[in-house]
């Protein structure tokens, strides 16, 4: 809980609660993920010196991404 200057507010909107279904966000997860990843494919593909340079800024690179 946190104060607001009118009284106390949840500092989560769903403290202390699990996820009823875990299994149905699971396919959402992955299509976050494979959106995520398509951006990234843009980004390091793109013709912009810039948006490749800010997309390694914020992605890095791994030993199994090519440079």
């Amino acid at each position: 809980m946190t104060s607001n200057g009118e009284g106390l507010i949840p500092l989560s909107p769903l403290p202390g609660r699990t996820i009823a279904r875990p299994a149905a966000y699971r396919s959402r997860l992955r299509d976050l993920l494979d959106l995520v990843a398509e951006a990234v494919r843009i980004a390091r593909t793109s013709s912009d010196d810039y948006l490749r340079h800010r997309v390694e800024i914020r992605v890095g690179t791994t030993e199994d991404d090519p440079a």
